[in-house]
């Protein structure tokens, strides 16, 4: 792990990952192709028995160790494909399973980027608090071939100290798997795909294709499976080039908790926010957004009602943030305005970074800046509890900027989180450097309060 140089105004930054090309995990190879199909079906066929098996143990001397119940997920991909090809259904089990294997690839998770990191507190590990350590889970946005965006889970701990440390993990990631019996799952990617587009084969606008996707998705992991090594893959058509930026939030509501994470979905062309739902991570709901504000990027859920309504972050109109408000935890369509960019490290836009953490003397919210050069800052504000549109103070200057000596990555310039944890009164804040490598740092509340400023007094009033 490299170390990490704070960099001038910078707090302490310990290293926690970095981006890497061993996490792998086993996909579908998409295809419409029906000649390719047929062609891999008749040199099947065309093998005896002897070449099917040699090829067969072959392919799982080489991959069997490095993926989780291999052959089964060949014998997936095999039925995936037998749409395009009938035939594929009457072979005999070697034989389609070899089929399968040919429509099968291995993906490097994190081979690009590694980044936008979120954190909660660990699902069903509330009695894990004790004086000493808290169970937590991190959520990370990994760019892999193609540029696609998927979402990895990391398990692990804090300390009395403030000190996070994660789970060791190896090479082998389970994905999730659509649950088939769930609402809007019969829907899945195939389906979708051809929903968005027109007779002629091209992609309809933006609103056409938002009404035609399915409210819902189910997907989960076995519970045996460790979250630490579990990843999200898109499963949608909204969602085929990238899941982005999940924030994490854990909902307090009539005594009981439920943990929401706001993303955004990319098809290659058009991007909106989509929510998971969950109760414990092994299995999850994805719902699609509604409403005239759910849209652009980085919505972020408060973690309880206010005054008996859902409350949320916005950046609907791509420059400035906004307060919504609903009955419903998915439709959005009441907003006010909360901030516009005002100080110069901000000017070219503003949004939040994760859900806003509650205190005694208000919601305090983490959010970014993005100012000359495209370099994205980490500053806070502090909203009122009951009228969270009201801002009572604010960090004239970035609390985090890209350290001078880590500033190149994949995005260069950049220091970002989806979310942090308060934590014995000290808010332990993961964060992205440069879509290139993650790191932690944190800060005594009492102390960042003190630092900041009335909203009303530092010229931030400014036309």
């Amino acid at each position: 792990m490299r170390p990490i140089s704070s960099g001038r105004g910078n707090p302490h930054l310990s290293p926690l990952l970095d981006r890497c090309d061993d996490y792998n995990v086993s996909r579908f190879i998409e295809t419409s192709d029906v000649e390719i199909v047929r062609g891999v079906y008749t040199r099947v066929v065309g093998l005896d028995k002897c070449e099917v098996r040699d090829a067969l143990q072959n392919a799982l001397e080489d991959f069997g160790e490095r993926h989780h119940q291999l052959l089964g997920l060949w014998r997936k991909h095999a039925t995936r494909i037998a749409h395009l090809l009938p035939e594929i259904t009457a072979l005999d089990e070697q034989r389609r399973d070899l089929v399968g294997a040919y429509f099968t690839m291995e993906y490097s998770l994190a081979s690009a980027a590694l980044f936008n990191p979120s954190i909660v507190l660990h699902p069903g590990q509330h009695d894990a608090e004790s004086a000493t350590r808290r169970r937590i889970l991190l959520s990370l946005r990994a760019v892999g071939e193609g540029h696609v965006s998927s979402i990895l889970f990391r398990e692990g701990w804090i300390e009395v100290d403030g000190t996070l440390t994660l789970d060791a993990v190896g090479p082998l990631w389970t994905p999730y798997s659509l649950v088939d019996d769930a609402p809007g799952t019969e829907c899945g990617l195939k389906h979708e795909a051809a929903a968005a587009f027109d007779d002629q084969g091209q992609l309809v606008e933006f609103e056409q294709v938002k009404a035609s996707l399915p409210l819902q998705y189910e997907v989960a992991v076995p519970l045996e499976v460790p979250l630490s090594q579990c990843v999200l893959l898109p499963v949608q058509f909204s969602e085929k080039n990238g899941m982005e930026d999940l924030r994490l939030v854990e909902f307090s509501d009539g005594g009981k908790s439920v943990y929401y994470g706001t993303y955004t979905a990319y098809n290659g062309r058009n991007y909106w926010p989509q929510m998971i739902e969950t109760e414990d991570f092994h299995r999850i709901t994805v719902k699609r957004l509604r409403g005239r504000f759910s849209r652009d990027k980085g919505m972020a859920l408060f973690p309880r009602r206010i005054n008996g309504r859902y409350a949320m972050i916005s950046r609907h109109d791509g420059q400035q943030m906004h307060l919504l408000w609903s009955d419903s935890v998915d439709t959005w369509d009441e907003c006010e305005p909360i901030s516009r960019p005002w100080m110069p490290w901000e000017f070219f836009k503003s949004g939040n970074c994760g859900s806003p953490i509650e205190t005694e003397y208000g919601w305090l919210l983490f959010t970014h800046g993005v100012g000359p050069m495209r370099k994205y800052c980490i500053g806070a504000m502090l909203l009122d509890l009951d009228q969270p549109s009201r801002v009572l103070r604010y960090t004239p200057q970035p609390l985090l900027s890209p350290p001078a000596r880590h500033r190149n990555g994949y995005v260069p310039n950049v220091m970002y989180t989806c979310g942090m944890l308060l934590h014995r009164g000290r808010l332990i804040v993961p964060v992205g450097i440069s879509d290139a490598s993650i790191a932690v740092t944190t800060f005594d509340l009492d102390e960042l309060l003190e630092t900041m400023q009335p909203y009303t007094e530092a010229g931030v009033a400014r036309t």
